[in-house]
């Protein structure tokens, strides 16, 4: 009999972007160091896990700033980029990581309500791409009870979800400290 790591409730990141490694690089360039991200070598999907105690609503409101600036300054990032966000429990795996939690924003980041909302959005702006987060319902009301402001989100009924769509246009998302 194997044993099974023990799960443990994390904060859960996966972006789906044109050009790989934006979720590292804006990692690295944000100082969010915590977050350890896994690239799926078939594509441009990163996924990233918080750190057990990290300090989540200013992982999540920086990494959105940082990612917006990186993906919307970059034109070979041109084209829809998603950043799902969710939290639940998180196994190691012998690829890297894995578990419940994991697989939820992962489905956010798949889910075809959400890619059509995201897209709908970019073209009512005029833009041909641009950058769109969603978060788990669950989520964003703990986001939101923490002073996460609701300017700018949309439900996503199907999906039990919330969205947000940035272009240059929309301008940097301030850090909240």
């Amino acid at each position: 009999m194997t044993e099974i790591e023990p799960g443990i409730r994390r904060l859960c990141v996966v972006l789906a972007a044109r050009k790989a490694g934006l979720l590292a690089s804006a990692c690295h360039s944000g100082g969010w160091g915590r977050l350890l991200v896994q690239a799926d070598p078939r594509g441009s999907i990163e996924t990233g896990v918080a750190q057990p105690g990290v300090d989540e609503v200013a992982l999540f409101t920086g990494l959105v700033a940082d990612l917006q600036r990186e993906i919307l300054a970059d034109p070979e990032s041109a084209g829809q980029a998603l950043l799902a966000v969710d939290v639940g429990i998180v196994r190691m795996a012998g690829d890297g990581f894995g578990g419940a939690g994991l697989a939820r924003t992962r489905a956010l980041a798949r889910n075809g309500a959400i890619r059509a909302a995201a897209l709908h959005r970019a073209r009512e702006r005029g833009a041909a791409g641009g950058f769109a987060v969603v978060i788990s319902d669950g989520l964003f009301a703990d986001l939101r009870a923490e002073g996460i402001p609701a300017e700018g989100w949309q439900r996503v009924w199907p999906a039990a979800a919330w969205l947000r769509s940035f272009d240059a246009a929309s301008g940097p998302e301030k850090k909240q400290t």
